[in-house]
């Protein structure tokens, strides 16, 4: 007799002899079956959902992701259907001159392109912090990715050809881009060709990617710019950002950790990095280089408030121990891709920066932008008042940009007032 069958009068002749197990049996029998009729339909259905349809998530949990969340609150609340909606949040953060009213909670829909979406919003967990954070999810009863993608084009977040962008670091992320008008090179300038140098620098660099791949190196491009404070450090940088088409990002050395500093650098891809007052870090100084810098707690935040030497203040997180020279150096080196990437280091004071951070092959280029002499004042002279004469003899002492804009804009209606306020006393 095979085994199965034995099994089987096994089983029926102590189920007849011992009712109570009998029903136990029976009970337990019972619940799968009563289990399966209940719960694999609902699963068969939520596959067969998600065969269907597709899906985009959006949210605002961080600076990063939350430029497109409010983009798309932005583009969705005039759509068909949104009408038959009932909750709202009112925003009057979104950059606009009047706040506007925005899908609430709940599910929502929409029509875009002659196709049916719906869009679901709901809470996110708020831990640490007292901004509200929300999720997005966007459907449609389609499995083309060409659809969802066209959706996305639509309310995207562009940057406009006019105006050139600065990210800030916020942590291990950076802000959302900050928008100004693009200030042409036009109207920098620099003594001698220090400016013409550092564009031609960088026009070839972009025109030599397969140039660096062929030879291994390391494709990035490390600028140190130097001299006193006001001769136009950061807008020589700012323009020439907004001449290639390059956002900014602006890296605070003193806010960064040894896992944050690479992180950034490595964010920043294509951009042009710019880290200014590089020697307001003790990790740069010389004989200084696994200096911390040293901290003051507040018991009423949870951030440290630190200050270098020379009095510079900046705020780092509790956790973080700032950054190394031995992080540095890595970092400036390429050892992790920083591909495309043109880094600009300032400082005023370069004669402190360790000199194992501006050897050759770490720093490639350095420039001193100095005041403006009597040459580079007459080239400002002819640009700010166009066909100005400058008086016969006159001879012009070295003036700092900033000092040289500063006078501009208190004489921007009298070139005699200007030009006279610069001339050399003793001059003929």
């Amino acid at each position: 007799m095979s085994t199965p069958l034995s099994f089987m009068q096994s089983f029926y002749a102590l189920t007849k002899s011992n009712p109570m197990l009998s029903g136990a049996i029976g009970i337990w029998i019972g619940g799968i079956l009563t289990w399966a009729l209940r719960s694999v339909p609902n699963q068969l259905g939520r596959t067969i959902f998600k065969a269907c349809t597709s899906t985009i998530m959006l949210n605002n949990s961080t600076s990063e992701f939350e430029r497109e969340f409010k983009e798309f609150n932005i583009w969705v609340k005039d759509k068909t259907l949104l009408a038959l909606s009932r909750e709202f949040f009112f925003k009057g953060d979104y950059g606009l001159e009047e706040g506007i009213l925005v899908p609430g909670y709940g599910t929502h829909f929409f029509f875009y392109k002659k196709r049916f979406f719906w869009v679901v919003n709901s809470r996110l967990a708020s831990t640490g912090t007292e901004k509200e954070k929300m999720e997005s999810v966007i459907y449609c009863l389609t499995r083309s990715k060409k659809v969802m993608e066209d959706l996305t084009k639509a309310f995207r977040w562009r940057y406009a050809k006019d105006l050139s962008y600065v990210h800030t670091n916020e942590g291990y992320n950076f802000a959302a881009a900050v928008g100004a008008p693009k200030r042409p090179l036009s109207t920098i300038v620099t003594r001698d060709t220090t400016k013409e140098d550092i564009v031609k620098l960088i026009e070839e660099f972009y025109a030599s990617e397969s140039w660096y791949r062929l030879r291994g190196i390391p494709y990035k491009l490390v600028i140190l710019l130097y001299g006193v404070p006001g001769t136009g450090k950061t807008s020589l940088i700012k323009s020439i950002a907004g001449h290639f088409d390059r956002s900014v990002y602006a890296v605070n050395l003193n806010t960064c950790s040894d896992t944050m500093f690479p992180k950034l650098m490595t964010m920043a891809y294509g951009g042009i990095v710019a880290i200014e007052d590089f020697d307001s870090c003790p990790a740069t100084h010389k004989n200084g280089a696994q200096v911390k810098i040293p901290a003051v707690h507040n018991p009423d935040s949870d951030a440290i408030t630190t200050y270098d030497p020379y009095g510079k203040e900046s705020v780092r997180s509790l956790f973080d121990d700032g950054v190394s020279l031995t992080t540095i150096l890595n970092t400036l080196d390429g050892v992790q891709e920083l591909n495309r990437t043109v880094i600009f280091l300032t400082t005023n004071r370069k004669e402190i920066i360790a000199d194992n951070i501006l050897r050759d092959g770490r720093c490639d280029h350095q420039f001193e932008i100095l005041p403006l002499d009597d040459e580079a004042i007459r080239r400002y002279i002819d640009l700010v008042f166009p066909g100005c004469v400058v008086p016969e003899g006159a001879v012009f002492e070295d003036c700092p940009g900033s000092t040289l804009q500063a006078k501009f804009m208190k004489h921007r209606n009298d070139p005699a007032a200007f030009i006279g306020e610069l001339v050399t006393k003793g001059s003929t």
